[in-house]
């Protein structure tokens, strides 16, 4: 299915191992994505992608109930926005408790989302809906951060029989930035939202499903599948 080559390809796109591998050709190119023949393998990778993609639609069940919590009573104001041991503090009486340090730091398209999601928001009061979002968020940066490593645990795998493995470069027909989440649209004044919406992901499927769907690797058809 279409499906499945979207997901492994969004999990290859989030490995740290990937990414630090291929970082000067990213910068300069479209990312080129090595498949493994390997029908085990790829299934794996791409529950992993699948498990993103549900994160980043913040569509997931692992969002429910966030690990965040705000705490504090006041008019939920943002006044100046510090993390401290744990805790995000907004005004001297109210804070988000339950993040942790790597959460906080953790950054997409040079951002510190956490960070720069309240400070966008300074000297404006946070809506109860404003307050659930991002918590939300900051539950689905936790996940994906424990996701991003399990794909890191597999994908040495793939590159393994690289010589063997069919290698996809996406091309001016399908914007890799679909690919990636949050890269632009942390904005004052709205919400955090993933750069992968219900329609990216439709047409980046209907794009694979036209063009490489014969790259599902198959059981009867793999050579290393062992």
């Amino acid at each position: 299915m279409p499906e499945e080559i979207f997901y492994y390809i969004y999990a290859v796109l989030y490995s740290n191992v990937y990414r630090t591998k291929y970082a000067e050709f990213l910068r300069t190119d479209f990312p080129r994505i090595p498949f493994t023949k390997n029908h085990k393998l790829f299934k794996g990778i791409g529950e992993c992608g699948k498990k993103l993609v549900d994160l980043h639609l913040l569509k997931s069940k692992e969002i429910d109930p966030p690990i965040a919590k705000f705490e504090g009573k006041g008019e939920n104001k943002v006044e100046k926005v510090t993390f401290k041991e744990g805790e995000v503090l907004i005004n001297k009486e109210q804070y988000f408790e339950g993040i942790s340090e790597e959460v906080w730091k953790y950054q997409i398209g040079g951002y510190q989302v956490c960070d720069k999601w309240l400070k966008d928001r300074k000297g404006q009061g946070l809506s109860l809906d404003d307050i659930k979002h991002y918590c939300k968020v900051v539950t689905a940066i936790k996940h994906t951060i424990e996701i991003q490593k399990e794909i890191d645990n597999l994908y040495p795998e793939i590159e393994k029989k690289l010589s063997n493995s069919r290698i996809l470069r996406t091309n001016n027909d399908l914007d890799p930035t679909y690919l990636c989440f949050a890269q632009k649209r942390i904005s004052p004044n709205s919400k955090i939202e993933f750069d992968l919406t219900d329609t990216a992901k439709s047409n980046i499927v209907s794009f694979l499903k036209e063009r490489f769907s014969n790259l599902i690797p198959r059981h009867n058809l793999s050579s290393d599948n062992q």
